[in-house]
């Protein structure tokens, strides 16, 4: 992760801390290590649910609520103020990323936050590939977002969040993360 994001890592934990409130519940689908919730303010809950085992046992060994759950089963997802995706829409399929979005927009109180980085076109495909193997699944470069998709993605609420619900995006690096407030 921080040879992939390099000077923007922690900037983008803290900018994504930053739409938290102290005290708040946050889950995390798909937490990977649960590095989110070494960023979050005093006295937050935190939870996450990943597939993958590996990740599971070093974020428990931290200490952390994280248990084995699918980011596409309702099941594995529980009520939180914030629910906040970091990095998981661009490992799956196309055909999935919308239902991850209704799951966690299902159960989240105050705010959805879902932070993806775009492609740039000079990725080279073998070292993207590589790279962003976790063990669990295999993304393909050409079914990740360039700049303007991922942008009007995050501004249309990717088709599942109504326009109704006040959005903010902020670009870092080669990310956007969007905020939507359930208000």
């Amino acid at each position: 992760m921080k040879f992939i994001h390099r000077d923007n890592y922690s900037q983008r934990y803290k900018i994504l801390a930053d739409f938290i409130d102290e005290g708040d519940t946050v889950l995390e689908p798909g937490c990977g290590p649960a590095i989110l919730a070494d960023y979050l303010p005093a006295n937050c809950s935190y939870s996450g649910f990943d597939l993958n085992k590996s990740f599971i046992r070093y974020a428990q060994k931290k200490g952390l609520s994280v248990y084995y759950g699918n980011v596409l089963k309702p099941e594995s997802y529980c009520p939180a103020d914030i629910v906040v995706c970091v990095d998981i829409l661009h490992h799956l399929p196309p055909a999935e990323r919308g239902e991850v979005i209704d799951n966690c927009w299902r159960i989240t109180k105050k705010k959805l936050i879902i932070c993806e980085p775009y492609r740039g076109g000079r990725e080279k495909k073998w070292w993207f590939e590589y790279i962003e193997k976790d063990g669990i699944n295999n993304p393909r470069l050409e079914e990740i977002w360039n700049k303007e998709e991922l942008q009007k993605q995050m501004e249309e609420g990717f088709d599942k969040i109504p326009n109704s619900y006040p959005r903010e995006i902020t670009k870092l690096g080669k990310d956007f993360i969007a905020v939507y407030h359930n208000i």
